[in-house]
């Protein structure tokens, strides 16, 4: 299970990191980056309000963007600019807010800080198992079937993996 449960972390890290790159094969925010909604008549950040409006930039005929917070230099832009940002969804007319705000709120950069705070959940788990009283390892072993649970869909999860009630 711990295999397997690695496997399915690394691989969502790496669609993270894949996800903080400005372009196909260009450099990659290790970090990863931040999202953010954008009105692209003045290039600022477009409001998320769930209590008034429906979508986000209802108010903005133009639609909004789906953008990088950081920035990269590139040989297209002068050298007084500050970058370009990467966009994830250039132009778009509806996105309910609630969609709007779960997305921004897991860009890149929270899903890989996540997901290294979850490897290394799992490898304290691992030394508990192998070091601590056996109730602890017990706590351990149930921390893991949670963390096993989040990708319960994929392919190789098992049904004996399941969390149990202790």
């Amino acid at each position: 299970m711990v295999a397997w449960l690695l496997r399915q972390i690394d691989d969502d890290l790496a669609w993270a990191q894949e996800a903080s790159r400005r372009k196909a094969g260009g450099e990659a925010m290790l970090e990863g980056v931040h999202w953010q909604w954008i009105n692209p008549d003045n290039d600022t950040a477009a409001p998320l309000l769930p209590d008034t409006e429906e979508f986000v930039g209802a108010w903005d005929e133009n639609g909004v963007s789906l953008r990088s917070v950081e920035r990269w230099e590139t040989e297209n832009v002068p050298d007084w600019s500050d970058g370009l940002p990467q966009f994830a969804l250039y132009h778009v007319d509806e996105v309910p807010v609630a969609v709007g705000g779960h997305i921004v709120r897991h860009d890149p950069a929270r899903v890989i800080r996540d997901l290294r705070a979850r490897r290394r959940t799992v490898e304290r788990c691992m030394d508990l198992r192998r070091y601590a009283a056996p109730g602890m390892a017990l706590f351990a072993d149930s921390v893991l079937r949670d963390f096993a649970d989040a990708y319960a869909e994929r392919p190789g999860y098992l049904p004996e993996w399941e969390p149990r009630d202790n």
